[in-house]
């Protein structure tokens, strides 16, 4: 269920960023396929950090460490590691969109 869910969020993510006009469909399915691989090993990354910092705080403050934790902890990485890539393709878009404006005169770089 939380690959499943995981699978979702990243599949739902890449498809406001990838512009299916500008690109063939072999382009546009090989480059989601790659992203989409490289993020899933991100965000098992950064749901095993999650669920071990949480468990080892549950720890020191003596609670229990069942299910219901593990369950939590896996929803509160992953939500934190979506937040945390939208803001990455936000502010990237920004700095593209930054770039392009820099520069109005044909010819001259900026």
């Amino acid at each position: 269920m939380s690959t499943s869910a995981m699978l979702a969020v990243v599949l739902l993510h890449h498809a406001g960023r990838i512009n299916m006009i500008r690109l063939d469909k072999v382009r546009v399915a090989s480059k989601a396929l790659v992203w989409i691989g490289i993020e899933i090993a991100a965000m098992l990354l950064a749901m095993t950090a999650g669920m071990a910092a949480t468990q080892a705080t549950a720890f020191s403050l003596a609670l229990r460490w069942d299910a219901s934790g593990v369950a939590f902890a896996m929803l509160a990485s992953m939500l934190a590691f979506y937040e945390l890539s939208h803001r990455a393709a936000r502010l990237a878009e920004r700095i593209r969109n930054k770039r392009r404006s820099t520069c109005c005169v044909p010819g001259e770089r900026g």
